[in-house]
């Protein structure tokens, strides 16, 4: 991690900064992807529900 750090920091002002924006470009991108692999979660887990509902529901018939 100390490495990284120092490899992110190292460079000129210039330099460093166009680092920065690229990691914080990727860190935006991680949080982006990680809202849509919930939205997926959460559409999979009401499907199985409804799928849940509707075969009790057959059961009972």
């Amino acid at each position: 991690m100390d490495a990284m750090i120092a490899l992110v920091l190292s460079g000129s002002p210039g330099e460093l900064m166009h680092k920065i924006k690229i990691l914080t470009e990727d860190h935006q991108n991680l949080i982006a992807l990680e809202r849509k692999v919930i939205d997926i979660t959460a559409m999979a887990d009401s499907k199985i529900l409804q799928v849940s509902k509707a075969k009790k529901f057959e059961n009972q018939q």
